[in-house]
């Protein structure tokens, strides 16, 4: 029937079509909501089907190998050895956090050095007549 409406969708058969299919997706929804229902209830005083029952519900997926066969490096060389690629990773994000706090501005009225506890308390005793004035 869908073949026959595919191109005409304003035609008669297109409504009857479109019926069919909503009550049929209705119908279908409807029967796996009670089977689900059905199958967790007569599961549930057993906690590994009753798990079983939902992983097949919400339908996961197998882990599978998601290592990555070949990285290219900073250097722009193509990595394929484990244990280059695992250093390469741990190389990049050990030094990905100095790299990125380089990058970032010191707050203005801040001093641009490091700060020592003395710095701080002269900052902070300015700051607080600033705001009683």
């Amino acid at each position: 029937m869908f073949h026959k409406v595919y191109n005409k969708k304003q035609t008669y058969a297109y409504s009857v079509y479109k019926q069919f299919r909503n009550s049929l997706n209705k119908t279908i929804k409807i029967a796996k909501n009670s089977y689900y229902e059905k199958l967790i209830n007569l599961n549930k005083n057993n906690s590994k089907k009753l798990w079983q029952s939902l992983g097949q519900l919400v339908n996961f997926k197998s882990k599978t190998n998601k290592d990555p066969q070949s990285v290219v490096s900073g250097q722009g060389d193509d990595l394929y050895d484990p244990l280059n690629i695992a250093n390469e990773f741990n190389s990049y994000f050990s030094e990905i956090g100095s790299r990125m706090a380089e990058k970032i501005p010191p707050p203005n009225g801040m001093p641009e050095h490091t700060a020592t506890y003395a710095h701080l308390s002269v900052y902070m005793k300015r700051q607080r007549k600033k705001w009683y004035v």
